[in-house]
């Protein structure tokens, strides 16, 4: 089902036309049989007022529109514009018979006895932990929201035929990172249908020159909630550490530049001993403190570790939890940062369970580093390159001019 903005409340909203020019009301917002027109609209939504249906369209019976709210929008005090929220399934004709001031329940309650019992009841529980937890759902439309999610899965009969309803509710956040998919039987995120592969951290030595090692840490997404893959993985990164350490190295490089996101905890846990055990390295706003606690091999737990110098890499397709593992570097002592801006999205979202594997991953607050900076617009360095093979040989140089790598 095609749905489309049409109105004059904002700039950026384009113009609903009936009968070739915008209407406007002048007088009270009771005044009935007035500003009348025809429309053909196929598919659309516009906001508020009454509508008489002429003529349902294509395979559209009168019980498939549905007037959703009325608003109006003062723009002197003589003259109020009026916007029109309606879905229409197949396209109607309409005429413009009653103005109300105020939103139209009863053809919420319309779209929800038309809905099956699971599609339904994702979508509540969607709308109830949405209202509660997000960061931004103070800001939403929830009149419009609601019969938008409803309006889409309609024709839905299990709990993951909500997905695309809940997509509708995330995005009408508007904070760019809420966002919803299907889990597969283990537990792993899934893009379009299909299981998101496993890819393993992979780890070298660098050599700097004759004398100086380095090691090379490059951390990708990780796609597991939990199990046995975020073990691995987490595993996989605190080996290539020590393996970087029983050879010597003098310093690492740490490769967020390709992390777009997925679970942030093994990764912080696989990188604890660059920061030592117990460190706060970052937190939620509001929430809780990251605190490193020691697992694994003792031997890579040393201060000699924790005090390495660090060249972490980054760029635009660090994101989210790629950015998680930024921030925690972020006041690091003997830490520098190379490549280009982070993302954006160093905020964090709390994941709710549908049923049916059905998830929404809910952006509930804003990560801080351990001094207590946000960083909305992402995670800069101080000095932008081109490209991350200029990255790569500017943190090399950079490490060169640290105590052990000299």
């Amino acid at each position: 089902m095609a749905l489309l903005w049409c109105g004059a409340a904002r700039a950026a909203d384009p113009v609903l036309l009936l009968g070739g020019r915008e209407w406007t009301v002048h007088g009270s917002t009771d005044a009935r049989d007035v500003a009348r027109g025809e429309a053909d609209l196929p598919g659309v939504w516009v906001e508020n007022a009454t509508l008489e249906v002429i003529e349902p369209l294509g395979a559209a019976a009168r019980d498939e529109v549905f007037v959703l709210a009325a608003t109006f929008m003062s723009e002197h005090a003589s003259a109020k514009a009026v916007r029109y929220r309606i879905l229409v399934r197949g396209g109607a004709r309409f005429r413009e018979a009653e103005l109300l001031a105020g939103p139209a329940r009863a053809n919420l309650r319309a779209l929800r006895s038309r809905m099956s019992a699971p599609t339904l009841d994702a979508l509540d529980t969607t709308l109830r932990e949405v209202k509660a937890r997000a960061k931004r759902a103070s800001q939403v439309d929830w009149t419009f929201a609601t019969a938008q999610a409803l309006a889409e899965v309609i024709d839905g009969s299990t709990r993951r035929d909500a997905l695309a309803g809940v997509q509708l509710i995330l995005k009408s956040l508007g904070d760019g990172h809420s966002w919803a998919t299907v889990l597969d039987d283990q537990g792993r995120l899934t893009a379009n249908g299909q299981q998101v592969p496993y890819r393993a951290p992979q780890s070298r030595l660098q050599a700097l020159d004759d004398r100086h090692r380095v090691g090379w840490l490059t951390i990708p997404l990780l796609a597991a909630t939990g199990g046995l893959e975020a073990r691995t993985y987490a595993d996989t990164i605190r080996a290539g550490l020590a393996q970087a350490v029983d050879a010597g190295a003098c310093g690492v490089v740490v490769d967020l530049s390709g992390h777009p996101g997925g679970n942030m905890w093994p990764g912080l846990e696989g990188l604890g001993p660059l920061f030592g055990s117990d460190a706060v390295v970052g937190a939620f706003k509001p929430g809780s403190p990251w605190r490193i606690e020691k697992t694994g091999d003792d031997r890579i737990w040393r201060d000699e570790v924790a005090q390495m110098p660090v060249a972490v890499l980054v760029g635009p397709g660090t994101m989210s939890s790629g950015e998680a593992l930024a921030v925690a570097f972020s006041g690091r002592p003997q830490t520098e940062f190379f490549g280009r801006k982070t993302r954006g999205l160093a905020t964090s979202n709390q994941m709710v369970p549908l049923g049916d594997g059905l998830v929404a991953f809910v952006m509930t607050s804003e990560m801080a580093d351990r001094h207590g900076r946000t960083f909305p617009n992402g995670i800069a360095p101080s000095t932008e390159d081109e490209s991350n093979e200029e990255a790569g040989v500017r943190a090399q140089d950079w490490l060169r001019t640290q105590a052990g790598c000299r």
